[in-house]
């Protein structure tokens, strides 16, 4: 199997405690939305505290029978723009893994 078949997105960013549900929520809305407009994506929102601090951090997977290829990845990112910023505290990190 080729390598683009076997990349996923793994994409974590800190938010305020504060926002945390409502920046969850519009997340999860996001990759509800990203399903829908791109059949066979699996998606997944996890969520860290950071101890006392006033923050926590939200982690975004990302996965696809065929790959995450340039173009999906272009799409999650975009909507991201769109309809995340106002929650970061920070920039979003994306990290590419492949699957062995």
């Amino acid at each position: 199997m080729n390598e683009v078949a076997q990349r996923q997105l793994f994409v974590y960013w800190k938010t305020s405690r504060a926002a945390a549900a409502a920046a969850a929520a519009a997340a999860a809305a996001m990759q509800a939305e990203l399903r829908q407009a791109h059949p066979g994506v699996v998606a997944a929102l996890y969520r860290r505290s950071e101890g006392g601090r006033d923050e926590v951090t939200l982690m975004e997977v990302y996965n696809h029978a065929g790959g995450v290829d340039t173009s999906l990845q272009q799409a999650i990112e975009s909507a991201a723009a769109q309809q995340l910023a106002a929650y970061l505290r920070g920039a979003r990190h994306t990290e590419v893994f492949t699957a062995l």
